[in-house]
């Protein structure tokens, strides 16, 4: 946030112009209706020795409720006085529902797109798998996670993951260090990361333990 919020202030300040809009948009097919989503079908597995369920993507989204809460309240601006409370469910309707496309690792496309989508180490997801019998009274579901790729071809054949694994992307340490820091050259002369935040994740990745 920080090269934004500097972008902003040069503009506000010196009328220099910021980075251009990256939010998805219909025309160019990075924002679609949840059907459309092309989010791969990620078997259940062991990475790193921790179990995880298959994910799918359901394309499901809950349904407008539509209540009646009396003659004197107006359900298009949310003015006037309930009369009845609680107020009466008398059918459903359907939003107009538009998400992120996906790319083929099923992370969001659109909007600016940090070295960790640039450069990933598995799937990264607004959404969370949720189970009955766990935290049933919890928002788990809107938490988000994160569904990390194979280390080596032969993991993910094992189970049948569509997405490469560590190895087929970077090959080594160093070439998941080179593509950090491509991404991060291309945000840095977008205006869209500061240098210093650049170097600190440049860093980060020369000291992570990714395919030693």
């Amino acid at each position: 946030m920080r090269a934004p919020w500097k972008a902003f202030t040069d503009w506000v300040k010196d009328d220099v112009q910021p980075p251009p809009s990256a939010v998805p948009r219909l025309r160019d097919g990075t924002l679609v209706p949840p059907p459309q989503v092309n989010f791969p079908s990620i078997p259940a597995n062991n990475y790193e020795q921790i179990s995880r369920p298959a994910v799918t993507f359901l394309a499901l989204a809950n349904p407008l409720r539509v209540r009646n809460r009396g003659p004197l309240f107006n359900g298009e601006d949310q003015s006037g006085i309930i009369t009845i409370e609680p107020p009466q469910v008398v059918g459903t309707g359907q939003y107009m529902i538009l998400v992120p496309q996906v790319d083929a690792d099923g992370d969001d496309l659109g909007g600016v797109r940090s070295p960790t989508l640039q450069a990933p180490l598995g799937t990264y997801t607004g959404w969370n798998l949720g189970r009955a019998d766990r935290w049933p009274n919890h928002l788990c579901s809107l938490s988000g996670s994160f569904i990390p790729f194979a280390e080596t071809r032969a993991e993910r054949m094992l189970v049948g993951d569509p997405r490469p694994s560590l190895e087929e992307r970077y090959g080594a340490h160093a070439g998941y260090v080179a593509a950090v820091r491509a991404a991060t050259n291309r945000l840095v002369g977008q205006r869209l990361l500061l240098p210093a935040d650049a170097a600190r994740l440049i860093s980060e990745a020369e000291a992570s333990d990714v395919l030693r």
